[in-house]
């Protein structure tokens, strides 16, 4: 969890003067697709396309930025809604999903904007055995088995690549790619699917603060003109008066 740590480190070690804002957080629903492009444990080492449809989520995140900047730090989490079953009941497997992310903003003021964010995270797999014993045939005939009764913890650590874009102001849908193994000799290759009800204060925030800077520029260009109208009409009274002494 050091890389945590180390993102939110470097988030508030920027300039003090930068002001930072929540831009958006919410809630969702996720399912991960794991194993794509994997080979297949078969004698013709066939490969699998489409991966196996694995986990549901339900994930949650949260975002901020800083003024005048596109770019946003975001953190992200997930839990399965429903245990997978191993196979004979044998364990309940559950997974979980931490994610810290920086994002690049293309469009500031608009409802259906999109980014693209980029970075580490830790995908954690939880198998809760279940116990008891299970009697299944052999050669000699039959024997007992014991299912293991202990809980075991595994934790990836994932490369994570994403598309975000927003539907309208509350719904957004995210495609990302999570790679574990990235410099090992087993490269495992993630695509997670999320629908989101997203609630956006830094939207409105931004286009508050849109309205005040062209209502500025507004009066700015009002008052300039004034001040222009009445130096021609200065202009035009000195000319008159130098006629008039002619």
């Amino acid at each position: 969890m050091r890389f945590f740590l180390c993102a939110l480190l470097i988030i508030f070690s920027l300039p003090a003067q930068a002001r930072f804002y929540l831009d958006s957080y919410g809630l969702g629903y996720g399912f991960l697709m794991s194993g794509i492009f994997t080979e297949a444990v078969t004698d013709q080492r066939e490969n699998s396309l489409y991966g196996s449809l694995s986990f549901h989520f339900l994930n949650t995140f949260i975002g901020v930025r800083r003024d005048n900047s596109k770019w946003s730090a975001h953190l992200r989490g997930a839990y399965t809604l429903i245990p997978r079953t191993a196979e004979d009941d044998a364990a309940k497997i559950s997974q979980w999903r931490l994610s810290a992310l920086m994002g690049y903003h293309f469009e500031d003021l608009k409802e259906n904007s999109y980014y693209v964010t980029a970075g580490l995270g830790v995908l954690g797999t939880i198998s809760k055995g279940q116990g008891g014993a299970v009697t299944q045939g052999n050669s000699a005939g039959t024997a007992t088995f014991y299912r293991p009764s202990n809980d075991v913890q595994s934790k990836l650590l994932m490369l994570e690549v994403g598309f975000n874009h927003y539907l309208s102001r509350n719904f957004k849908y995210s495609v990302e790619g999570m790679i574990n193994g990235l410099f090992g000799d087993r490269r495992n290759l993630n695509i997670y699917f999320n629908l989101s009800y997203a609630w956006n204060p830094g939207l409105l925030r931004r286009i508050k603060i849109f309205e005040r800077k062209s209502q500025r520029r507004q009066d700015q260009f009002v008052e300039e003109s004034e001040l222009k109208t009445k130096k021609r009409k200065k202009i035009r009274r000195k000319k008159r008066k130098s006629r008039k002494r002619q």
